[in-house]
């Protein structure tokens, strides 16, 4: 994070996968959010039938202030 903060560069997301559980941030991802102006983008591949895997993106300020923002396909 100091390098991206060196290069001048902004940190704008970070993702993960659940494998069992739905695209939302869970009690662990709530308590270790600590970059607040970074976008959280959770993808669940609990439905290994789905098409496409359930994905999600979130601001997540605190541990109780979860904001769910839009995703926009280019």
């Amino acid at each position: 994070f100091r390098s991206i903060e060196d290069a001048g560069e902004e940190l704008l997301a970070i993702y993960h996968s659940h494998p069992r559980s739905p695209a939302y941030p869970s009690p662990t991802d709530r308590r270790e959010a600590h970059w607040p102006n970074a976008a959280y983008l959770l993808v669940s591949l609990r439905d290994a039938r789905a098409a496409l895997p359930e994905m999600y993106a979130y601001r997540i300020t605190d541990r109780d202030a979860v904001r769910q923002i839009e995703l926009v396909a280019d």
